[in-house]
């Protein structure tokens, strides 16, 4: 019996030897990614968004709606930006989910605008999420159906107020977390670039589910339906499709001078990785221009091409989970679970 222990203690001992042995040493300075990603990427877009938001807030409290709606389209652009560096302290502090739901629940701001309370900044406050944040401005403000009664303004007034408080906070939190962003290098959980590979697929995720599939009924479950669009009333879903892969190519290449996770990758000689990147993101592309926008109201003539774009962010998400890291030595804890 104990001979048998030991058979088993020195196969677990050799079997962890050799897996040990083939993690890869690299002297990558990773600085040269993540200073990229701050500098070109994350603090500009953080910047840009509270730029938008003090816009938007200024035409609500106006009433100059048409002004509203383009710095409202700004904004959503810019928030692409911070989408997948939401980690760290930015995570930790939830504002993203108090800035970015979708979808709302058009009925409980039904009953706000038709309903007794007082609506100031504390009842703003208390309210889900699904209440509040830019897709509740984009009902309201792209809505023409609505009746445009007192509390119908004041909400929109302390929605914007509120909002761009809420992106004053996250630039603050992005600008305080410089210092750590730029030096969380290695190969752990806590590091940059470790927590960017575990935010970027959950982004392709949404792209793949929720800006496609659903809309176009791709799963048994629900039906095509324009109205399953992420900002269907504001006729922008093919906006923030694109500008959701935009941000994911910066990732993976750098912008401008700066480097991205291709360098890396060929620093340790995984050229075909990169190869397979430029496949994926180049067909992507093709798929995307192919379009005919705004989806609201073509969704029929568009269903196979975006088929075919769900397809593609799938493989993205998949290059990025199970080549890109593990490749890199770095380990992606998200998962698909339903396997989509």
């Amino acid at each position: 019996m104990k001979n048998v222990i030991y058979i088993i203690i020195i196969t677990i001992y050799l079997t962890l030897s050799c897996k040990k042995s083939e993690v890869k040493e690299s002297n990558y300075d990773q600085t040269n990614i993540i200073t990229g990603w701050f500098d070109s990427i994350l603090n500009p877009s953080a910047q840009n968004c509270v730029k938008y938001a003090s816009s938007l807030e200024t035409s609500l409290n106006d009433e100059n709606f048409e002004v509203s709606e383009i710095e409202w389209q700004n904004l959503s652009i810019a928030w692409r930006g911070v989408e997948p560096f939401i980690i760290k302290d930015l995570r930790n502090s939830f504002l993203a989910f108090r800035i970015d739901t979708w979808p709302i629940d058009t009925l409980d701001i039904k009953e706000i605008l038709n309903g007794n309370d007082l609506i100031d900044e504390d009842f703003v406050n208390s309210l889900p999420s699904d209440n509040v944040g830019f897709y509740a401005i984009e009902y309201l403000v792209f809505s023409k159906h609505l009746e445009k009664n007192e509390n119908y303004y004041q909400f929109l007034k302390m929605l914007g107020k509120i909002l761009k408080n809420d992106l004053v906070r996250t630039e603050e939190i992005i600008s305080d977390s410089e210092e750590d962003f730029k030096t969380a290098k290695g190969y752990t959980l806590s590091s940059t670039i470790g927590q960017v590979l575990n935010q970027a697929p959950q982004i392709c995720e949404e792209a793949l589910r929720y800006k496609i599939a659903i809309p176009i009924g791709y799963y048994e479950y629900v039906s095509l339906d324009d109205k399953k669009l992420e900002a269907w009333k504001s006729k922008t879903s093919h906006t923030i499709i694109y500008h959701t892969l935009k941000n994911l190519k910066n990732i993976f290449y750098g912008v401008g001078q700066s480097e991205g996770l291709n360098d890396f990758l060929i620093s340790d000689d995984e050229k075909d990785i990169v190869d397979m990147a430029d496949e994926y993101f180049a067909e992507a592309e093709d798929l995307y221009n192919k379009l005919n926008t705004p989806l609201y109201g073509s969704l029929i003539e568009n269903k196979e091409i975006l088929t075919d774009l769900r397809l593609s962010f799938k493989k993205i998400r998949s290059l990025l989970m199970y080549n890109v890291a593990p490749t890199l030595g770095f380990t992606v804890t998200f998962s698909d679970s339903d396997g989509d």
